[in-house]
């Protein structure tokens, strides 16, 4: 399970992972608030909190493309910062 923590620093996302993290914790709680922040330009900083009780993550339910997905990320430029696509890897 996947939760986003409240009362975060502007700037600031910050999750809290526990249990088993299935497909749904990173589309219905993670990607979100992330997409939001990134398309509207903001430089933003991340705090994922691992619990004492994670279990890991459901990787037969992510995507099989999830790893193959581009980069968003872009520098003030607006030049990719990504090395190369994940795909490749």
């Amino acid at each position: 399970m996947m939760k986003q923590i409240a009362d975060m620093p502007p700037g600031t996302l910050g999750f809290v992972a526990s249990g088993k993290l299935s497909r749904r914790d990173y589309t219905d709680v993670a990607i979100p608030p992330l997409r939001e922040a990134i398309d509207r330009g903001e430089k933003l900083r991340t705090l994922y909190q691992i619990d004492s009780d994670f279990h890991g993550i459901d990787w037969a339910g992510l995507d099989r493309d999830a790893g193959r997905s581009r980069c968003r990320c872009r520098d003030d430029a607006g030049s990719s910062r990504c090395a190369r696509d994940a795909s490749t890897r």
